[in-house]
């Protein structure tokens, strides 16, 4: 029996003559390609018009430039070439495009998984692209189109993305809360502010920084605490349940600070600076550890881990030895475990710190900076050994940064103030005296940050829009939000999150605090939202 299947097999083979189609083939070592093909520009084809041997892209409208925002669509025109550099009229085959700075997205309407091919027909296409990092001038991205080793670029079209700013919702998520008349936010009743957002299974989770008055030994006692609340559409939110974790009397290590969250199934785990070391409450960069609340369910069993996930000191993997004080940790998945050799629960962890030094002189200097920690396995973080942001001559303070991953590229977002020669550090840090808008940074691998060209903007009345901050405090007379023309007011990142809790490319949005007065005291008070391509 095998012999005779061998015998048929042979026969078979012997009456086998494929016909391959034209383009089919790359050609083999040697130029090598199937009978009645020859290779041309390494493809396979039976005529020379067949075979792209370069490509052109250019502006389909014939746009000296093309200035656009991330993510937003603009026309292209790519053509194929052959070798005797006239149009490849008959190349039909799908090519790859690529960019030099970013994601480059085919097709307007989604960009799910980034895709980067396009089917040319005829030797041409006309497309519609987005791309989603902002470019620094007068640098500009330049676009590549390859097939089989043949390419081609945008190179005499400069392409220029400028960051979009965020667009504010008329009304507050959470109002601010005041003494008297009295209101509330679940437990909180002296302010409720510093929001960590999550999407979770049907709706929207948020945690939040709050602090309520009680009598103690007949006096008024301040309890800050950390509460939760829920929403269906990510607009509105309704508070659950009392406080999740809360302080006790004057126990420093039971002062919070801005928290962030991480959601996996029903759980969550809640990282939050804790432990003053002199200066303020949140946002006064004076705690001496990042803590890690756990939590099943939306309000609990949450348990505080017995071991802090960063802290201040010069020993040991989770310690941050840039760190005189530290505040605001942002965590989020790692976008590549197998790249790190970490596990599906791998994590980085973003925060504020401050450095003290002291020059060989005996001058004393502050430095405000961005950290950066990870974890292979989401248990034990190792701090990186160098900050990834440092306070310079425009950016005195940099606070409370929060990390997306948009496509590859990865984007922060976080509180700043600039340079003002005529305020002492003290004031600048002062986030109701100094006035904190939102920068914005771009990297592609989460060590390497650019930082956005809107960050250090003009006086305000002498600002354009393409000149203003991603995002600003209100100055609008009566507005929510506290802010004037005469009195400085900050905006505090709470949390940077997809607007559909999936893909930032259909929009993020960005969940924040004003700074405000509190019977004395600067804390974020309210909670409002804003939204940006």
């Amino acid at each position: 029996m095998r012999t005779f299947l061998v015998g048929v097999l042979v026969a078979l083979g012997g009456c086998y003559a494929p016909n391959p189609p034209s383009g089919a083939y790359l050609c083999g070592d040697g130029e090598v390609c199937p009978a009645g093909l020859t290779c041309e520009c390494g493809q396979c084809v039976r005529a020379e018009g067949e075979a792209a041997c370069r490509f052109e892209i250019v502006a389909t409208k014939n746009e000296a430039t093309i200035d656009v925002e991330e993510h937003e669509p603009f026309s292209l025109t790519v053509k194929a070439y052959d070798k005797a550099d006239h149009q490849a009229t008959s190349f039909n085959a799908e090519i790859k495009l690529s960019s030099t700075w970013g994601d480059i997205c085919v097709g307007a309407k989604s960009c799910a998984s980034m895709p980067n091919r396009v089917k040319l027909t005829g030797g041409t296409a006309t497309i519609d692209v987005t791309l989603n990092r902002e470019t620094i001038a007068p640098q500009s991205a330049i676009l590549r189109a390859e097939f089989a080793g043949n390419v081609g670029t945008s190179g005499k079209l400069p392409i220029y993305v400028r960051s979009p700013v965020f667009a504010r919702a008329d009304k507050p998520v959470i109002a601010p809360l005041q003494l008297l008349p009295p209101t509330s936010f679940g437990f909180a009743t002296a302010f409720a502010g510093a929001p960590a957002v999550a999407k979770v299974e049907g709706g929207w989770r948020m945690y939040f920084t709050g602090a309520h008055v009680v009598k103690a030994a007949g006096k008024d006692e301040v309890l800050f605490g950390l509460g939760v609340a829920t929403s269906t559409d990510g607009i509105t939110f309704s508070p659950v349940g009392g406080a999740l974790l809360e302080s006790k009397g004057d126990d420093p290590q039971n002062v919070f600070g801005v928290s962030s969250v991480i959601v996996i199934g029903e759980g969550a785990r809640l990282f939050f600076a804790r432990g003053q070391t002199g200066g303020g409450v949140a946002g006064a960069l004076g705690y001496s550890t990042v803590a890690r609340l756990r939590g099943t369910g939306t309000t609990g069993p949450f348990l505080l881990d017995g071991n802090p996930v960063i802290t201040t000191g010069s020993t040991g993997d989770a310690s941050c030895t840039y760190c005189t004080a530290l505040d605001a940790p942002g965590v989020l998945p790692d976008p590549d475990p197998a790249l790190s050799g970490g596990t599906a629960n791998a994590e980085i962890l973003y925060f504020s710190s401050v450095e003290r030094r002291t020059d060989t002189g005996g001058k004393d200097s502050t430095v405000i900076s961005i950290g950066r920690a990870a974890s292979l396995d989401g248990e034990t973080f190792t701090v990186d050994p160098a900050a990834v942001l440092r306070s310079n001559g425009d950016e005195i303070v940099l606070f409370s940064p929060r990390v997306i991953l948009d496509g590859t590229v990865y984007k922060m977002f976080y509180s700043v103030v600039g340079f003002d020669g005529s305020r002492p550090l003290t004031n600048l840090v002062d986030p109701c005296d100094a006035e904190y808008h939102v920068g914005y940074a771009t990297s592609t691998d989460g060590y390497f940050w650019v930082r956005s060209l809107r960050n250090t903007p003009p006086l305000r009345s002498q600002r354009t829009a393409a000149e203003a901050p991603v995002f600003d405090v209100d100055r609008t007379a009566g507005g929510w939000e506290g802010g004037s023309a005469a009195v400085g007011s900050s905006i505090l990142v709470g949390s940077v999150v997809p607007t559909d809790g999936i893909d930032p490319e259909n929009g993020i949005a960005l969940y924040y605090s004003p700074f405000l007065h509190v019977a004395g005291a600067c804390l974020p008070n309210g909670v409002g939202r804003a939204v940006r391509r």
